[in-house]
């Protein structure tokens, strides 16, 4: 019983935490979102700019094209479901687990590069990795949100 109610705590608690993170006032970029699940953003001031596996992401692509973090915009971040353990980015030569991954899809752009989209995907941790040939998630798949 203790058990139960333990899981059932934290289930709610994650809960709230993922709702208070979503936004509601946005809606998803016709041209850029790659799900109607996705939350989207015009602007890098956003309050998902403050999660830490977010600002990582950004100042990795600022990083990785020698840009200001401030010219870096979240496009799209969606919980998704990846196909199997390569989370949507498989590397050459790699296996990886065939079965169904839960986890987030984060879609970054630049203003110094207008119509560029930089894919970096996550698993259940939530340690965001930069795509260079990203796949897509499973269109509604269970558990992507």
């Amino acid at each position: 019983m203790r058990k139960l109610t333990w899981h059932a705590a934290l289930l709610l608690t994650m809960t709230t935490l993922l709702a208070s993170c979503a936004d509601s006032s946005s809606e998803p970029s016709k041209d850029t979102a790659r799900s109607p699940d996705a939350v989207a953003t015009s602007t890098g001031a956003d309050e998902r700019a403050d999660l830490p596996e977010v600002a990582a992401a950004m100042a990795d692509l600022a990083e990785r094209n020698g840009i200001d973090l401030d010219e870096v915009t979240i496009t799209s971040l969606a919980q998704v479901t990846w196909r199997d353990g390569s989370i949507g980015c498989p590397q050459p030569g790699m296996q990886y687990s065939q079965a169904l991954v839960q986890g987030q899809q984060l879609i970054l752009s630049s203003r110094s590069e207008p119509g560029t989209s930089f894919s970096y995907h996550a698993g259940s941790r939530g340690t965001f990795s930069f795509c260079e040939s990203p796949r897509d998630p499973v269109e509604g798949a269970p558990g992507s949100t």
